[in-house]
């Protein structure tokens, strides 16, 4: 058990405090923890106490890594633990919180993310059903939500997007004839659609004269 006798603006950071037990150095702080848990001078404090002081204060960093995260581009749930996890080693029951709170704040949501990268890939680099999906499982979504993103691909709008994959490939190469249609396999094959769809847009694609 020690007293609180003294809680200091840090100099090299306004928003931090240092707080001192009996006179010593014990923690450095954010002004928020202090405010959100009451410290005060003269308070008496046990190991408990401080235990809580320090969870609050890595509670706040892990957030504030997480936001950080997010300023660059939308992640899943399962990204944002993996490297929480991996960067700091921060305990899962922590870490558990911080997803709590970014839920809250609407800051992550997997459906969204899975749909709009669903959307994305279908303008920018289309792929299979398949392979969004492996995509979206390997990002951390779980399968069915994984599934469910992809369920308005039907066959017909899966062969459209490979036709338009292999169109686009074709006016890059200067490969004709058999070679063409080995790269544009490839090229198909990469994207995980299936030798059904493959054969089909194949057909269809008109030999370079």
């Amino acid at each position: 058990m020690g007293r609180i006798t003294a809680i200091e603006i840090q100099k090299n950071d306004p928003d931090r405090r240092s707080i001192y037990l009996d006179g010593v150095f014990s923690v450095g702080v954010s002004s928020e923890v202090v405010l959100t848990l009451g410290l005060y001078v003269g308070q008496e404090v046990g190991e408990q106490e401080l235990e809580a002081v320090a969870y609050r204060e890595d509670r706040r960093k892990a957030i504030n890594s997480a936001i950080n995260l997010l300023s660059y581009r939308d992640r899943t749930i399962g990204e944002i633990e993996k490297r929480l996890k991996k960067s700091k080693n921060y305990p899962d029951d922590l870490i558990g919180e911080v997803i709590e709170e970014l839920t809250r704040l609407e800051l992550v949501d997997d459906k969204k993310f899975s749909k709009d990268w669903v959307e994305s890939r279908g303008k920018f680099k289309p792929k299979s059903r398949s392979a969004l999906v492996a995509e979206l499982r390997n990002k951390g979504i779980d399968k069915e939500l994984a599934e469910r993103a992809v369920e308005n691909i039907d066959d017909e709008g899966e062969f459209k997007m490979a036709k338009s994959v292999a169109e686009n490939a074709a006016r890059k190469t200067s490969k004709e004839g058999d070679a063409l249609v080995r790269y544009l396999s490839g090229v198909l094959a990469r994207r995980g659609f299936n030798w059904e769809i493959i054969r089909r847009v194949l057909e269809e694609i008109e030999p370079k004269s």
